[in-house]
């Protein structure tokens, strides 16, 4: 016996069809529209959306994100994300930030800005743990040392105790120069990124303060030269066997008396 049908009439020419519940599809290039449409309609600035990078382009990046036309990272933003995109090759996933959801030529663009600082943060860390150089350029010199730009566009700080012999009291010469430099702290919560110049540039010398400082003794007294004063103490260098070594008088330690201001000394 043959299983009925369930059939319903339709009104638009009153023939018998079976029942279904199966989502209409767009028929017609308008319907089409509208549905992409109401796809995109849900962007809005600032959202964060999921990609699959598509092209890669001289100075244009173009990202798949699901909507009606591929979203764009370009002019300023694809200069500032430079060193990351450098990394990315078509068919990488990566998380962009909605800029604009439709811009007057029809773009969608994004903002490459969150990936790209998680990918810093993620490499600063690994050349730390792996001891490696990296590349800085001198940006300017403050109180306590230089101010750096790093590749990925984050910012570090080179302490005034960090720089290498050769460029003490001559700061003002690094703005602007390209320096090796190693990592000696990453702290992404605080914004916090660190280097050492004179791990570098005085590798060798390091070495061997490292092998003098062995040869130290509690309670050994020395004739110091005070070579730099900070807020929380004074450095100082002294001689070990024909080696020079700068280490730091705590501020606590100056004084049997409490001492909150060390200029006033």
């Amino acid at each position: 016996m043959k299983k009925k049908e369930s059939i319903k009439k339709t009104k638009t020419d009153g023939l018998l069809a079976p029942k279904t519940s199966v989502a209409k599809e767009p028929t017609t290039m308008e319907e089409l529209l509208v549905l992409e449409t109401n796809k995109i309609r849900g962007l809005k600035r600032g959202q964060i959306v999921d990609g699959v990078v598509t092209e890669i382009a001289a100075k244009t990046i173009f990202i798949d994100i699901g909507a009606k036309t591929e979203g764009v990272v370009l002019g300023k933003e694809f200069e500032r994300e430079k060193d990351f995109i450098r990394s990315l090759k078509p068919g990488d996933k990566v998380k962009a930030y909605v800029g604009s959801a439709e811009n007057e030529k029809g773009q969608i663009l994004l903002s490459l800005r969150q990936a790209a600082s998680s990918f810093a943060w993620e490499n600063f860390d690994n050349l730390l743990k792996n001891n490696e150089k990296v590349e800085v350029k001198g940006r300017e010199v403050n109180k306590g040392g230089l101010i750096v730009d790093t590749p990925y566009a984050l910012q570090g700080f080179i302490p005034g105790s960090q720089i290498g012999s050769v460029w003490q009291g001559k700061l003002s010469s690094l703005v602007g120069r390209k320096l090796l430099v190693k990592v000696i702290e990453v702290n992404r919560e605080q914004n916090r990124l660190v280097f050492s110049e004179k791990a570098v540039s005085d590798a060798e010398k390091i070495e061997k303060t490292a092998k003098a400082i062995k040869k130290l003794k509690l309670d050994e007294v020395f004739e110091a030269t005070v070579s730099q004063v900070v807020p929380f103490g004074i450095f100082v260098k002294v001689e070990v066997e024909g080696e020079e070594i700068e280490g730091l008088v705590h501020i606590s330690e100056v004084s049997w008396q409490k001492v909150e201001d060390l200029s006033k000394l």
